[in-house]
């Protein structure tokens, strides 16, 4: 195909785009922000991010993911293997979009010391103190533990690589068996990494601020800024896992404040701790009814975003790529396939073919789409295309892709192009 031009080596560079995007979470009376929007129409949830926009907005005629059952035993994880093996094959089975994500808050409750009894967990994996449950069976203990503090506990590992950093980051103390305030950032809010030093998070009460927690030394631990715990750490952030746990019990604040906060007690006010940050923050309320109405909860942060993308030079030299495919390319007088009574005919301008014999014109007659600026004067044939897009090519000649122009560029033999193609890899 005589259209076709290889990319040479220099023609195509791969390389990365880090981005910084800034995040801030909102959290006020069981709703979520996002970056201070809330949205509203179809299938828009606030304070959620939205993987690849799909259905927004869209009402009716929603669009599904599916897959067919086949022997390669795809299924979307939403599918049980029993379900999923109950189907025949060639069922179309169908997921459903969209795909959110938020942040969320979970309070780890504290082992309490004045129960009888004491638990250790299996194995000893644990160095624990004496921490004592309500009497029970051992195994009954020793499940409360499990169950109490498993998503807590699968942070260890990474929380001890981070002590060369801070000795904050030491498993011990709350994080084994006091209380810890849990927020969960999902990687699509951030990317690859949260940027060390970047995070920020303020508490508000009745518009006040009362509180607000930063890294002040780039390492992941969080010193309160103001109040009785000015300069003490409230908690750690796991820059590369996504979590902020919050272990600081102190009172903050300077007057009575009290809320309903999320805690290990049924709903009742209660005054602000570090502990308490984001309660609610998933829209749940306790039995009771109540929920945190005079509280302000605000995370920012910047995120890491490493984008690799590929540049390739597509040229389009003089003298070449001077062939349009477009049927308006010829003449008005070609006829086509309408077939010839002879070879001179057939020569010059048509289709030949008889009960032995099929053939194409040698000669075409191109359209002159040379425009004079004079009036009644045609302009001398001059060869020429309009360039409306360009398409790329694996090694064995398959269309893969297809870059369009926004509006066509004009290619006379003299001319010489070069089009720069961006894709994000």
């Amino acid at each position: 195909m005589s259209y076709l031009r290889t990319f040479e080596q220099e023609d195509v560079l791969v390389n990365t785009l880090v981005t910084y995007p800034q995040f801030e979470w909102i959290m006020l009376s069981g709703n979520i922000y996002l970056n201070d929007r809330r949205f509203s129409g179809f299938d828009i949830k606030t304070g959620t991010i939205n993987l690849f926009e799909m259905n927004v907005d869209r009402g009716t005629g929603l669009i599904n993911p599916y897959v067919i059952k086949n022997g390669d035993m795809w299924r979307f994880s939403s599918v049980t293997t029993s379900s999923f093996d109950e189907q025949t094959y060639g069922t179309k089975l169908t997921g459903a979009y969209p795909y959110t994500s938020s942040i969320s808050r979970e309070y780890v409750f504290p082992l309490d010391d004045s129960l009888s009894g004491s638990v250790t967990p299996p194995g000893q994996l644990l160095p624990l103190p004496n921490v004592t449950l309500k009497s029970a069976a051992n195994t009954d203990r020793q499940n409360f533990y499990w169950e109490s503090r498993k998503r807590i506990l699968p942070l260890r590992n990474s929380m001890e690589s981070y002590q060369k950093l801070s000795p904050e980051f030491k498993f011990t103390g709350s994080y084994q068996c006091g209380a810890v305030n849990m927020i969960s950032i999902p990687s699509i809010a951030y990317g690859s990494n949260i940027e060390k030093g970047s995070v920020s998070l303020k508490f508000y009460f009745t518009g006040s601020l009362v509180d607000e927690a930063i890294d002040k030394n780039n390492n992941g631990v969080l010193y309160s800024t103001r109040g009785p715990t000015s300069g003490s750490s409230v908690g750690v952030v796991l820059y590369n896992e996504g979590f902020v746990l919050l272990t600081n019990e102190t009172i903050i604040g300077q007057g009575g404040e009290q809320d309903t906060y999320t805690a290990g007690t049924p709903a009742q006010p209660k005054r602000p701790r570090w502990t308490y940050f984001g309660s609610y923050a998933t829209g749940s309320t306790h039995a009771s009814g109540s929920t945190v109405s005079s509280s302000l909860f605000s995370l920012s942060y910047k995120g890491i975003n490493p984008i690799p993308n590929m540049t390739m030079f597509a040229d389009a030299p003089a003298g070449e790529l001077n062939n349009s495919q477009n049927m308006t390319w010829l003449s008005a007088s070609t006829t086509g396939s309408t077939p010839s009574l002879s070879i001179k005919n057939w020569r010059e301008n048509s289709i030949y073919y008889d009960s032995g014999t099929y053939a194409e014109p040698e000669f075409l007659k191109i359209k002159n789409t040379v425009k004079s600026q004079y009036q009644n004067y045609n302009e001398e044939f001059e060869k020429q295309v309009f360039i409306s897009q360009v398409g790329i090519f694996d090694e064995k000649k398959n269309l893969i892709g297809i870059a369009k122009l926004a509006n066509p560029v004009l290619k006379k033999e003299s001319d010489s192009f070069t089009f720069k193609l961006k894709l994000d890899l």
